[in-house]
Protein backbone atom coordinates (compact mmCIF):
# COMPACT_ATOMS: atom_id res chain seq x y z
CA UNK A 1 0.00 0.00 0.00
CA UNK A 2 0.88 3.37 -0.61
CA UNK A 3 2.46 4.80 2.65
CA UNK A 4 1.44 8.59 3.59
CA UNK A 5 2.28 9.39 7.41
CA UNK A 6 4.60 11.91 6.07
CA UNK A 7 2.55 13.10 3.37
CA UNK A 8 -0.68 14.35 4.94
CA UNK A 9 -1.87 16.06 1.41
CA UNK A 10 -1.97 12.07 -0.01
CA UNK A 11 -3.59 10.96 3.50
CA UNK A 12 -6.19 13.60 3.37
CA UNK A 13 -7.07 13.81 -0.42
CA UNK A 14 -7.69 10.18 -0.34
CA UNK A 15 -10.12 10.50 2.98
CA UNK A 16 -11.95 13.09 1.33
CA UNK A 17 -12.58 10.40 -1.65
CA UNK A 18 -13.22 8.11 0.72
CA UNK A 19 -15.53 9.31 2.80
CA UNK A 20 -13.88 21.29 -10.72
CA UNK A 21 -12.45 24.63 -11.63
CA UNK A 22 -11.75 24.20 -15.43
CA UNK A 23 -14.85 22.55 -17.09
CA UNK A 24 -13.31 21.38 -19.84
CA UNK A 25 -11.82 18.49 -16.86
CA UNK A 26 -14.95 18.47 -14.77
CA UNK A 27 -15.74 14.94 -15.63
CA UNK A 28 -12.53 13.66 -15.81
CA UNK A 29 -12.57 11.91 -19.29
CA UNK A 30 -9.50 13.94 -19.98
CA UNK A 31 -7.33 12.19 -16.95
CA UNK A 32 -7.74 9.00 -19.19
CA UNK A 33 -4.75 10.30 -21.32
CA UNK A 34 -2.99 9.96 -17.70
CA UNK A 35 -3.78 5.83 -18.26
CA UNK A 36 -0.95 3.69 -18.99
CA UNK A 37 -1.74 0.65 -21.10
CA UNK A 38 -1.81 -2.04 -18.46
CA UNK A 39 -4.67 0.51 -16.54
CA UNK A 40 -7.60 -2.34 -15.60
CA UNK A 41 -10.03 0.25 -13.81
CA UNK A 42 -10.87 3.91 -14.02
CA UNK A 43 -12.94 5.68 -11.40
CA UNK A 44 -14.12 9.62 -11.25
CA UNK A 45 -15.60 11.47 -8.93
CA UNK A 46 -16.74 15.05 -9.70
CA UNK A 47 -16.48 16.90 -6.38
CA UNK A 48 -17.71 20.09 -7.71
CA UNK A 49 -21.19 18.72 -8.88
CA UNK A 50 -21.40 16.69 -6.72
CA UNK A 51 -21.01 19.47 -3.32
CA UNK A 52 -24.29 20.81 -4.34
CA UNK A 53 -26.29 17.58 -3.66
CA UNK A 54 -28.00 16.40 -0.46
CA UNK A 55 -25.35 12.91 0.14
CA UNK A 56 -22.34 14.58 -0.34
CA UNK A 57 -23.47 17.21 2.24
CA UNK A 58 -24.60 14.69 4.46
CA UNK A 59 -21.49 12.58 4.25
CA UNK A 60 -19.47 16.21 5.29
CA UNK A 61 -21.49 16.75 7.56
CA UNK A 62 -20.38 13.22 9.57
CA UNK A 63 -16.97 13.76 8.42
CA UNK A 64 -16.80 17.00 10.16
CA UNK A 65 -18.45 14.98 13.64
CA UNK A 66 -14.79 13.02 13.98
CA UNK A 67 -11.98 14.95 15.63
CA UNK A 68 -9.20 13.37 13.62
CA UNK A 69 -10.94 14.34 10.60
CA UNK A 70 -11.08 18.00 11.60
CA UNK A 71 -7.46 18.22 12.80
CA UNK A 72 -6.36 16.83 9.45
CA UNK A 73 -8.30 19.45 7.16
CA UNK A 74 -7.31 21.77 8.99
CA UNK A 75 -3.81 21.03 9.25
CA UNK A 76 -3.74 20.63 5.28
CA UNK A 77 -5.64 24.24 4.94
CA UNK A 78 -2.91 25.63 7.00
CA UNK A 79 0.18 24.21 5.76
CA UNK A 80 -0.68 23.88 1.86
CA UNK A 81 -2.95 26.93 1.27
CA UNK A 82 -5.41 25.35 0.25
CA UNK A 83 -9.15 23.95 1.72
CA UNK A 84 -9.76 20.23 1.22
CA UNK A 85 -13.54 20.59 0.82
CA UNK A 86 -14.09 23.44 -1.33
CA UNK A 87 -10.88 23.39 -3.20
CA UNK A 88 -10.69 20.15 -4.29
CA UNK A 89 -12.58 19.58 -7.87
CA UNK A 90 -12.38 16.27 -9.39
CA UNK A 91 -10.62 12.74 -8.80
CA UNK A 92 -9.44 10.07 -10.88
CA UNK A 93 -8.34 6.70 -9.26
CA UNK A 94 -5.94 4.73 -12.00
CA UNK A 95 -5.87 1.10 -11.23
CA UNK A 96 -3.16 -1.58 -12.97
CA UNK A 97 -4.00 -4.79 -13.97
CA UNK A 98 -1.51 -5.83 -10.83
CA UNK A 99 -3.69 -4.13 -8.02
CA UNK A 100 -5.05 -7.21 -7.06
CA UNK A 101 -1.65 -8.35 -6.18
CA UNK A 102 -0.21 -4.90 -4.79
CA UNK A 103 -2.92 -2.72 -3.87
CA UNK A 104 -1.18 0.20 -5.41
CA UNK A 105 -2.82 3.11 -7.61
CA UNK A 106 -2.58 6.56 -9.09
CA UNK A 107 -4.72 9.22 -8.18
CA UNK A 108 -4.96 12.49 -10.12
CA UNK A 109 -6.50 15.08 -8.44
CA UNK A 110 -7.82 18.61 -10.21
CA UNK A 111 -7.75 21.46 -7.14
CA UNK A 112 -6.96 25.18 -6.50
CA UNK A 113 -3.92 24.46 -5.02
CA UNK A 114 -0.04 26.31 -5.77
CA UNK A 115 2.60 23.99 -6.65
CA UNK A 116 5.41 25.55 -5.19
CA UNK A 117 3.87 25.81 -1.32
CA UNK A 118 2.77 22.23 -1.43
CA UNK A 119 6.55 21.66 -2.77
CA UNK A 120 7.60 23.75 0.28
CA UNK A 121 5.32 21.94 2.49
CA UNK A 122 6.32 18.74 1.72
CA UNK A 123 10.47 19.61 1.30
CA UNK A 124 9.74 21.05 5.26
CA UNK A 125 7.93 17.74 6.41
CA UNK A 126 10.18 15.51 5.16
CA UNK A 127 12.93 17.12 6.47
CA UNK A 128 15.64 17.29 3.84
CA UNK A 129 14.12 13.56 2.29
CA UNK A 130 11.82 15.15 -0.28
CA UNK A 131 13.43 14.15 -3.70
CA UNK A 132 13.08 16.12 -6.99
CA UNK A 133 13.46 14.29 -9.91
CA UNK A 134 12.70 15.24 -14.46
CA UNK A 135 10.43 12.45 -15.78
CA UNK A 136 9.46 13.66 -19.33
CA UNK A 137 9.83 17.29 -18.85
CA UNK A 138 8.08 17.21 -15.36
CA UNK A 139 9.45 17.42 -12.19
CA UNK A 140 8.35 14.48 -9.64
CA UNK A 141 8.21 14.79 -5.89
CA UNK A 142 9.36 11.85 -4.17
CA UNK A 143 8.91 10.96 -0.84
CA UNK A 144 10.45 9.03 1.86
CA UNK A 145 7.92 5.97 2.00
CA UNK A 146 8.35 5.46 -2.27
CA UNK A 147 5.35 8.23 -3.10
CA UNK A 148 5.48 10.09 -5.62
CA UNK A 149 4.02 13.88 -7.16
CA UNK A 150 3.87 15.41 -10.37
CA UNK A 151 1.83 18.77 -11.10
CA UNK A 152 0.87 18.90 -14.76
CA UNK A 153 -1.62 20.54 -17.01
CA UNK A 154 -4.98 21.75 -16.13
CA UNK A 155 -4.45 22.39 -12.16
CA UNK A 156 -4.33 18.34 -11.56
CA UNK A 157 -1.87 16.33 -9.53
CA UNK A 158 -0.35 12.71 -10.09
CA UNK A 159 -0.04 11.15 -6.81
CA UNK A 160 0.60 7.28 -6.41
CA UNK A 161 3.81 5.29 -5.68
CA UNK A 162 6.82 6.54 -7.95
CA UNK A 163 7.23 4.54 -10.94
CA UNK A 164 3.31 4.61 -11.40
CA UNK A 165 3.25 8.16 -11.72
CA UNK A 166 5.92 8.43 -13.56
CA UNK A 167 4.05 6.08 -16.12
CA UNK A 168 1.09 8.21 -15.98
CA UNK A 169 3.13 11.19 -16.90
CA UNK A 170 4.85 8.70 -19.76
CA UNK A 171 1.04 7.90 -21.04
CA UNK A 172 0.15 11.65 -21.24
CA UNK A 173 3.27 11.99 -23.87
CA UNK A 174 1.88 8.89 -25.92
CA UNK A 175 4.41 6.48 -24.70
CA UNK A 176 3.08 3.22 -23.14
CA UNK A 177 -0.78 4.99 -23.12
CA UNK A 178 -3.70 3.12 -23.15
CA UNK A 179 -4.83 2.23 -26.58
CA UNK A 180 -7.72 4.03 -28.01
CA UNK A 181 -8.88 1.03 -29.65
CA UNK A 182 -8.63 -1.07 -26.67
CA UNK A 183 -11.48 -2.47 -24.38
CA UNK A 184 -11.00 -0.15 -21.30
CA UNK A 185 -11.54 2.83 -23.95
CA UNK A 186 -13.87 1.64 -25.45
CA UNK A 187 -15.82 1.30 -21.97
CA UNK A 188 -14.64 4.87 -21.09
CA UNK A 189 -16.36 6.21 -24.40
CA UNK A 190 -19.49 4.51 -23.71
CA UNK A 191 -19.98 5.82 -20.27
CA UNK A 192 -21.70 8.82 -19.64
CA UNK A 193 -18.83 10.87 -18.10
CA UNK A 194 -21.26 14.05 -17.05
CA UNK A 195 -22.80 11.78 -14.04
CA UNK A 196 -21.43 12.60 -10.57
CA UNK A 197 -18.97 9.08 -10.41
CA UNK A 198 -18.55 7.39 -13.51
CA UNK A 199 -16.50 3.94 -13.37
CA UNK A 200 -14.80 1.29 -16.15
CA UNK A 201 -13.17 -1.91 -15.63
CA UNK A 202 -12.06 -4.54 -17.94
CA UNK A 203 -11.43 -7.43 -16.30
CA UNK A 204 -8.03 -9.55 -16.69
CA UNK A 205 -7.67 -13.26 -16.61
CA UNK A 206 -6.08 -13.10 -13.05
CA UNK A 207 -8.62 -11.01 -11.76
CA UNK A 208 -11.40 -13.06 -13.16
CA UNK A 209 -9.75 -16.03 -11.65
CA UNK A 210 -9.80 -14.41 -8.13
CA UNK A 211 -13.19 -14.00 -8.07
CA UNK A 212 -14.37 -17.78 -8.28
CA UNK A 213 -16.78 -20.06 -10.78
CA UNK A 214 -19.13 -16.20 -11.04
CA UNK A 215 -16.35 -14.20 -12.65
CA UNK A 216 -15.45 -16.75 -15.02
CA UNK A 217 -17.90 -15.18 -17.54
CA UNK A 218 -17.20 -11.64 -16.70
CA UNK A 219 -15.21 -9.65 -18.61
CA UNK A 220 -15.86 -6.09 -18.05
CA UNK A 221 -17.65 -3.57 -15.63
CA UNK A 222 -19.02 0.16 -16.33
CA UNK A 223 -21.41 2.83 -15.66
CA UNK A 224 -22.45 5.77 -13.68
CA UNK A 225 -24.03 7.06 -10.60
CA UNK A 226 -26.21 9.96 -10.41
CA UNK A 227 -26.75 11.65 -6.98
CA UNK A 228 -29.15 14.76 -7.86
CA UNK A 229 -32.08 13.48 -6.93
CA UNK A 230 -31.64 10.08 -4.90
CA UNK A 231 -29.47 7.61 -6.61
CA UNK A 232 -29.15 6.84 -10.36
CA UNK A 233 -27.59 3.78 -11.22
CA UNK A 234 -26.63 2.75 -14.71
CA UNK A 235 -24.36 -0.34 -15.31
CA UNK A 236 -23.04 -2.56 -17.87
CA UNK A 237 -22.05 -5.65 -17.08
CA UNK A 238 -19.81 -7.30 -20.42
CA UNK A 239 -19.47 -11.45 -20.50
CA UNK A 240 -18.22 -13.59 -22.51
CA UNK A 241 -21.35 -14.59 -24.65
CA UNK A 242 -25.26 -13.78 -25.00
CA UNK A 243 -26.34 -16.98 -22.91
CA UNK A 244 -23.75 -15.87 -19.89
CA UNK A 245 -25.63 -12.40 -20.18
CA UNK A 246 -29.14 -13.83 -20.43
CA UNK A 247 -28.24 -16.36 -17.52
CA UNK A 248 -27.33 -13.31 -15.02
CA UNK A 249 -30.50 -11.37 -15.53
CA UNK A 250 -32.41 -14.41 -15.09
CA UNK A 251 -30.26 -14.50 -11.38
CA UNK A 252 -30.65 -10.87 -10.54
CA UNK A 253 -34.84 -11.33 -11.28
CA UNK A 254 -34.87 -14.48 -9.42
CA UNK A 255 -33.27 -12.49 -6.60
CA UNK A 256 -35.57 -9.44 -6.78
CA UNK A 257 -38.50 -12.24 -6.55
CA UNK A 258 -37.29 -14.10 -3.77
CA UNK A 259 -39.74 -14.50 -1.16
CA UNK A 260 -36.96 -14.68 1.04
CA UNK A 261 -35.34 -11.51 0.25
CA UNK A 262 -38.66 -9.32 0.40
CA UNK A 263 -39.35 -8.53 4.48
CA UNK A 264 -35.97 -7.36 4.44
CA UNK A 265 -35.99 -4.95 1.13
CA UNK A 266 -39.23 -4.06 2.41
CA UNK A 267 -38.13 -3.10 5.89
CA UNK A 268 -34.68 -1.21 3.92
CA UNK A 269 -37.56 0.51 1.66
CA UNK A 270 -36.26 -0.30 -1.56
CA UNK A 271 -38.80 -3.02 -2.73
CA UNK A 272 -40.24 -0.49 -4.55
CA UNK A 273 -37.12 0.75 -6.43
CA UNK A 274 -35.59 -3.27 -7.11
CA UNK A 275 -39.15 -4.05 -8.37
CA UNK A 276 -39.17 -1.51 -10.95
CA UNK A 277 -35.43 -1.56 -11.99
CA UNK A 278 -34.84 -2.73 -15.44
CA UNK A 279 -32.15 -5.39 -16.23
CA UNK A 280 -32.08 -6.46 -19.49
CA UNK A 281 -29.19 -8.25 -22.07
CA UNK A 282 -28.38 -6.84 -25.43
CA UNK A 283 -26.32 -9.57 -26.64
CA UNK A 284 -23.08 -10.01 -24.81
CA UNK A 285 -24.20 -7.07 -22.31
CA UNK A 286 -26.35 -6.71 -18.95
CA UNK A 287 -27.81 -3.19 -18.81
CA UNK A 288 -28.96 -2.87 -15.54
CA UNK A 289 -30.61 0.71 -14.43
CA UNK A 290 -31.67 1.28 -10.55
CA UNK A 291 -33.13 4.36 -9.49
CA UNK A 292 -33.65 5.03 -5.65
CA UNK A 293 -35.80 8.22 -4.61
CA UNK A 294 -34.60 10.36 -1.70
CA UNK A 295 -37.23 9.46 0.57
CA UNK A 296 -35.44 5.79 -0.32
CA UNK A 297 -32.00 6.72 0.34
CA UNK A 298 -32.45 8.65 3.80
CA UNK A 299 -34.83 5.02 4.86
CA UNK A 300 -31.91 3.35 3.70
CA UNK A 301 -29.59 5.26 5.53
CA UNK A 302 -31.37 5.32 8.67
CA UNK A 303 -31.93 1.30 8.31
CA UNK A 304 -28.05 1.25 7.99
CA UNK A 305 -27.72 3.32 10.99
CA UNK A 306 -29.85 1.29 13.16
CA UNK A 307 -28.24 -2.35 11.76
CA UNK A 308 -24.59 -0.78 12.86
CA UNK A 309 -25.80 0.14 16.50
CA UNK A 310 -27.19 -3.47 16.38
CA UNK A 311 -24.07 -5.11 16.20
CA UNK A 312 -24.18 -4.68 12.54
CA UNK A 313 -26.62 -7.15 11.63
CA UNK A 314 -29.85 -5.73 12.29
CA UNK A 315 -30.69 -6.98 16.02
CA UNK A 316 -31.46 -4.11 18.17
CA UNK A 317 -29.35 -1.80 20.28
CA UNK A 318 -26.97 -4.33 22.30
CA UNK A 319 -28.54 -7.30 21.39
CA UNK A 320 -25.97 -10.14 19.51
CA UNK A 321 -26.01 -10.53 15.00
CA UNK A 322 -28.57 -13.31 14.24
CA UNK A 323 -27.04 -16.60 14.01
CA UNK A 324 -24.33 -15.35 16.91
CA UNK A 325 -23.55 -17.89 19.77
CA UNK A 326 -24.57 -17.25 23.05
CA UNK A 327 -23.17 -18.92 26.21
CA UNK A 328 -26.12 -20.94 28.14
CA UNK A 329 -27.32 -19.60 31.38
CA UNK A 330 -25.80 -20.79 34.01
CA UNK A 331 -26.89 -24.02 35.98
CA UNK A 332 -28.24 -23.67 39.44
Amino acid sequence: MMRTRNWPLLAALFALVAGATSTALADGKSDVALAPQDTMALLHVDLRALRGTSLFQDILKQIKTRPDAQQGLAEVKKTFGFDPETDLHGVTVILSDKFSENEQMAVVVEADVEPKTVAAALEKEGKGKLTRTQHEGTEVLGGPGGEGLAFTAGKRAVMGPKPMVERALSASKGKGALAKDGALRKLVDGVDTSKHVWFAASLPANVRQQMGPQGKDLESVSGSIDLSRGIGLRLNIGTASAEAAKAIVTQVQAGVQDPQAQPMLTMLGIAPALQAMKTVAKGKVVSVALDLTQDQVMKLKAMAGMMMMGGGMGGPPGAPPPGARTLPPPQK
